[in-house]
Parts: structure tokens; sequence; C-alpha cells
């Protein structure tokens, strides 16, 4: 028994390291909204957020304010995107990497320092780097093809997250191939027209030139951004992604195995 046990442990240690973490999307956190408020708060679900996850929340706001995102434990969240100002709302995209489990009934809260239309979504991610953020692309037009523009990647493994703003009467949003929706919402602007905060993702393994792209369900005035975040890079880590809870190297060993 113990020479089954001394095989099987030595299998495991001398096994080969992967050279980067598998990216997974967890879950979407949630969205909220408000027509006119200085703050919406997402309420994180059963699970709650481990540490080495992260978090990106992005958000709408008319007129165009950028704003404060926290959460219950104190993360730092950081801006990646900003830009679409008036007059037609402002798009931001903050992310977090999460030092601090985020328990299930934490919120997390964005704080804008005037009343003004809100709308915002946030998603938890695995397998990224501890500081992710490589490239941003912005575009925008009035027709029904949405596309952000090109942004070309620096390592092979990324998540590419496209987020798209429209502004006009309420429309559906076909991601673009390769693709997934996520958690998005709308909120009104004003008679028969509303904001809508359409997010997408995709994973790639190889560095390249990409575009966050869709369909909307008809011509209508659009901006959109391309955010690509690296992967966690398992061969420079000795010490774990440098998290200071729970212990790092416990979080290094589940991104990279």
């Amino acid at each position: 028994m113990q020479s089954k046990f001394l095989v099987a442990l030595s299998f495991l240690l001398l096994a080969p390291k992967p050279s980067s973490a598998a990216i997974m999307k967890i879950k979407d956190l949630g969205t909220a909204s408000t027509a006119s408020g200085t703050s919406v708060s997402i309420t994180v679900p059963a699970g709650g957020v481990v540490a080495g996850h992260t978090v990106i929340f992005a958000f709408i706001t008319n007129p165009a304010y950028g704003g404060l995102v926290e959460d219950t434990r104190g993360n730092v969240y950081n801006v990646d995107a900003q830009g679409g100002g008036n007059p037609n709302g402002n798009l931001t995209i903050y992310s977090a990497t999460i030092t601090t489990p985020l328990q299930a009934g934490d919120h997390i809260t964005l704080t804008i320092s005037a009343a003004v239309s809100i709308v915002a979504s946030a998603t938890e991610f695995s397998g990224l780097a501890v500081a992710p953020h490589d490239q941003v692309m912005a575009g925008a037009g009035s027709t029904s093809a949405v596309n952000s523009g090109n942004a070309t990647t620096t390592v092979a493994n990324e998540l590419l997250v496209g987020v798209v703003k429209t502004v006009g009467a309420s429309t559906s949003f076909t991601p673009g191939s390769g693709y997934a929706a996520l958690g998005g919402g709308s909120v009104p602007f004003a008679m028969g027209s509303s904001f809508t905060l359409a997010p997408e993702f995709r994973i790639v393994s190889s560095t390249d030139t990409y575009v966050a792209d869709g369909t909307l369900g008809g011509a209508q005035s659009w901006f959109a951004f391309i955010v690509t975040y690296k992967g966690y890079d398992c061969t420079a880590d000795t010490q774990g992604p440098g998290v200071t809870a729970p212990a790092p190297a416990v979080v290094a060993q589940s991104r990279c195995q």
C-alpha cells in the first residue's frame, strides 16, 4: 500500500507543469441599473468569489461620468477601458484580481458623483494573470454590424472581453463568431429609447489580432470595446500569484494543475 502511495505521489510531483492556467468563465455575478441615482450594487451570489479569481465589471453612465468600484472586502478595482462619452453616455470597464474572497451576500458597488442613469454587470473568471490587462481597442458606428477594431494579443493564452453600448430603441445583440454572451441589461434614456449594455467573451490560445464583434437586431448607434486579459503563466510561478489570502501557493496550485 505504501509503495503504491509513493508511486502516485512521485507521479504527481514529476508530472510536467502546464505552461499556462486554463481560463474559464466561472459565473455571471449579476446586473444592476437605475434610471437616476448615484450608485448601483450587485449582490454576490451563492459560491462567492475565491481568491485568485478575477471580477470584470462593466457599466454605462449617462450623462458621461466615471465612477468608483468597490466591494465589501476591500479588493482593488482598476480601470481597463473608458470612452464613448457625451452625448451618448460613457462605457467603462473595470477589473479586480480578488485577494480577499467575496462571500455570498457581499456587494460590488459603483458610486458616481452625480445622479445619472446607470446599467452595470459583473462576471467572475479564473485562470488570469495577477495583472491581466493587455490590450484595448474601441470602435463606433450606427449600423447593425458591431466591430471594436483590431487588438493584437501579446501572449497565447488570453481572455477577450467585448462590451457593446447601444443607444436607441431596445434591440437584440448576437455575439460574434467564437464569442458567448455575458449578463447585460438596459436603462431608459428618453421616450422610446434606452441604453443597452451587451458584454461578450471569448477564450483564445494563440497570439493574433482579434476584434469584438456581433450583430444588432437593427441599425442603431453603438460604441464597442475589446479588452484582452492575459492568462496566468505557470512556468514563471514559484511563489504563487502574489495574493495574500488564502495562501498564495494554494491559489497557484489550483490554477496550474
